[in-house]
């Protein structure tokens, strides 16, 4: 349990560092953690990864920003991040026998990615079609079309300023240490129910895991995030209740520490959970 925590605790450091790279450093390292774990704690409590909202909102606050500029560059963590995941998976495939199936819905991620990628890229190239747009739709609601111009201008800029080469690149790095902790959490967790488990293992049910619940669902995606790693173990020949107590404690150690951290941001801020909620 202490190493989980202990991997858990610089994975979320070094996801946090990509998110501050994504926002040009506008944040310092200390807000960019403590805001990113007052998000998944609220994550941990609403459902639909509302606490992405409100990692935004504290997050804006404390780099001077605005909500629109902030939120475009949690897209776009969150994209790479899936693409990690499926990366993962595809990496692992030929090592585990019977795993084939799972190849498409890793392959489908990377082209929804790449997709989402594109058009996001398009966006930032040419604001002056969506602009046209918005324009078209309603002309006759000046009122409207004003607000909705003025929030497509401050995720354009918030869109440029993550999308920026050394932005991207410095984003990848630290997502790649974070997968790293990941990979180590996952290798001592699987270990748990199977002592003899190959490395190999952990990448299969790491990468099954990060995209079972890449659509936002549940509070914390309890439930879905055990029914992945069980499944996935399931895939390898582990016993059901050997591999549930593997995701349960694994699964519990991420609650703890982003819990942790979350509500001591929450603290340090002179924040609560209602005025923050109330921002959203």
């Amino acid at each position: 349990v202490a190493s989980l925590a202990l991997l858990s605790f610089f994975s979320l450091v070094f996801r946090s560092l990509a998110w501050r790279s994504l926002l040009e450093n506008r944040l310092s390292v200390i807000d960019a953690f403590f805001c990113e774990n007052i998000g998944y704690l609220l994550n941990n409590l609403l459902p639909f990864r509302l606490g992405e909202l409100a990692r935004a909102v504290v997050g804006a606050e404390r780099a001077g920003g605005t909500i629109g500029f902030v939120l475009p560059s949690i897209l776009v963590e969150r994209l790479i991040d899936i693409g990690f995941g499926a990366l993962t998976l595809l990496i692992a495939l030929p090592f585990i026998i019977g795993g084939e199936f799972v190849t498409s819905s890793a392959i489908i991620a990377i082209i929804l990615v790449g997709t989402a990628i594109t058009g996001i890229i398009f966006f930032v190239k040419y604001p002056r079609i969506f602009q046209n747009i918005v324009h078209c739709l309603f002309a006759r609601f000046e009122t409207v079309e004003q607000k909705l111009l003025h929030a497509l201008d401050q995720i354009h800029g918030g869109l440029h300023s993550s999308l920026r080469r050394k932005s991207i690149f410095l984003a990848i790095f630290w997502l790649v240490l974070t997968w790293a902790g990941y990979w180590a959490s996952f290798f001592v967790a699987v270990r748990t129910a199977a002592p003899q488990a190959p490395f190999a293992w952990a990448l299969f049910v790491g990468g099954v895991v990060s995209l079972g619940i890449a659509v936002p669902s549940a509070p914390g995606n309890i439930g879905v995030w055990e029914a992945a790693f069980v499944g996935a173990m399931a895939i390898l020949g582990v016993e059901y209740s050997t591999a549930l107590a593997g995701a349960i404690i694994m699964h519990l150690v991420a609650y703890l520490v982003t819990g942790t951290a979350g509500i001591a941001g929450i603290i340090l801020y002179g924040e609560s959970f209602h005025s923050i909620l109330m921002k959203v």
